[in-house]
């Protein structure tokens, strides 16, 4: 009987394992200098900026939308050039986004700019990150209130990142 139990012991020991190998999988800390230093500097929770980015590129630093959007954060070429002269960053090209320090810098920028256009409702926000500053306004009624995102994409995004965000804070 002793023998049994040790067994169950190892086995259930083994499967926490690797639980735990499978969410450091799902859920890394990638980058960690760049997005402490930047979640400092434009004032946001790092573990909004590690949802994004995990839910945007899984940590591709490579990555590249349908859209267009490029790196980590996902950023549009579009979006990144206003964000370039904001933050006066000269010779900037869109592939300039495929390094991670330029592409969490404008992540972590643009979010802080939503988040105060958007008086720090991360859902409008998020929103606004995902389908366009210009949709959400159009969702938001007389009152000021956001009642449904009309965007099944977008009511996803906003349920991963902010799913993730939780996920970072109680783990990490």
């Amino acid at each position: 009987m002793k023998k049994v139990g040790v067994w169950i012991s190892l086995i259930f020991v083994l499967l926490l394992l690797l639980l735990g190998v499978a969410f450091l999988l799902l859920y890394p800390v990638k980058y960690k200098d760049i997005v402490e230093r930047y979640s400092q500097e434009f004032n946001l929770d790092k573990e909004l900026v590690y949802g994004v980015i995990n839910v945007e590129s899984s940590f591709n630093e490579h990555a590249l939308s349908k859209a267009g959007a490029i790196g980590l954060m996902q950023i549009l070429p579009s979006t990144a050039s206003e964000i370039a002269v904001k933050l006066k960053v000269e010779n900037f090209t869109p592939k300039s986004l495929y390094n991670p320090d330029i592409n969490i810098r404008f992540g972590c920028y643009y979010l802080r700019y939503l988040l105060d256009m958007f008086n720090g409702d991360l859902t409008k926000s998020l929103c606004a990150y995902n389908a366009g500053f210009s949709n959400v306004l159009s969702w938001i009624n007389s009152n000021g209130v956001l009642e449904q995102i009309p965007f099944k994409e977008t009511n996803n995004y906003v349920k991963k990142v902010s799913l993730n965000m939780k996920i970072y804070k109680n783990v990490y």
